[in-house]
């Protein structure tokens, strides 16, 4: 499951998973949830929409793994 979570105080939003026990740990230091969804992709979408009002990040293997998922064909 991935989660987006934002510090309103720092412009900042992170794209993680809830597998990520020290990003979760970040709920305590001011950051919020703002959405959950199984899909990189609808979490990037909604980052991406609020790109104006905060520095989005996420991980680089998260990013790499969805890319990897979207690019197999099917075998023939």
């Amino acid at each position: 499951m991935f989660i987006v979570l934002v510090h309103r105080g720092q412009h900042r939003m992170l794209i993680t998973r809830d597998s990520r026990l020290g990003d979760m740990e970040l709920m305590t230091q001011g950051w919020v949830k703002v959405l959950e969804t199984p899909s990189f992709k609808a979490a990037m979408q909604y980052a991406m929409r609020n790109v104006n009002e905060y520095i989005v990040e996420w991980y680089l293997e998260d990013m790499v793994t969805h890319y990897n998922h979207s690019r197999r064909r099917p075998r023939q």
